[in-house]
């Protein structure tokens, strides 16, 4: 499935230099303001955030980079259905005590034509439920500071956070934040009411994503992965 996904991206040329240009923007692994820790979340549900997770992780991973995608939505994860892994073991078995975060990671790797023999570091929600209070537990800390010892960057993705608390438990623990709107979902009181609960809970919102556009509200110039930044 990697390389399907791999392949769907690179053979869009605008989309894939959007994603190479976000990964740019957010100092990802490298140089001197390089960040290792990002958590994608939304305010609602159903606004992308997973997809942009992973096309950001083939992105940053086409660049030669070490990533690691971890699934902290305890309450409706997808990673494993996007990536087509198995959920048998994952997150739920770090928060329960039962295994460290390099004891549950899943090594996917690629050989498209383009990148040479690449992989893709991945950490499934697991088959646990209840544990959505652990997120901001030190456990859940100490598992992304693992990850980040041994991989370049580290995307967690997370529950909107309109729906749930569970991304301003893990927002103090990355050193970024970013938000995709899907301009058809989200009102514009719903991002800015995310934003102040996210910056209340100690996260950095380093800015939105802009995801499923509509040009006829946004302008022919726009475009569907479109980053805005603060700085």
């Amino acid at each position: 499935m990697i390389d399907v996904l791999l392949r769907r991206l690179t053979s869009n040329a605008e989309l894939l230099e959007e994603y190479a240009s976000l990964r740019g923007r957010l100092h990802l692994a490298r140089g001197p303001n390089a960040r290792k820790s990002i958590l994608a979340t939304s305010a609602q549900p159903r606004e992308g955030k997973t997809t942009v997770i992973v096309n950001l992780a083939l992105a940053t991973m086409r660049a030669g980079r070490r990533v690691a995608v971890l699934d902290a939505d305890m309450r409706k994860p997808r990673i494993h259905e996007v990536l087509d892994l198995p959920n048998t073991i994952g997150l739920s078995d770090v928060l329960a005590g039962h295994a460290h975060a390099g004891d549950v990671i899943q090594t996917v790797k690629t050989a498209g034509d383009d990148v040479g023999e690449a992989s893709l570091s991945v950490i499934t929600a697991g088959r646990g439920t209840g544990f959505a209070e652990a997120l901001g537990e030190p456990v859940m800390r100490d598992a992304i500071k693992d990850l980040t010892g041994i991989c370049d960057a580290v995307l967690v993705d997370s529950p909107p956070v309109l729906a749930a608390d569970d991304a301003l438990r893990l927002a103090p623990f990355v050193e970024g934040v970013i938000v995709v709107v899907h301009t058809g979902v989200a009102t514009e009181d719903d991002v800015k009411l995310t934003k102040t609960r996210l910056e209340d809970a100690g996260g950095r919102v380093l800015g939105v994503v802009m995801n499923r556009f509509d040009p006829r509200v946004h302008g022919p110039s726009s475009h569907p992965y479109s980053a805005y930044y603060q700085g």
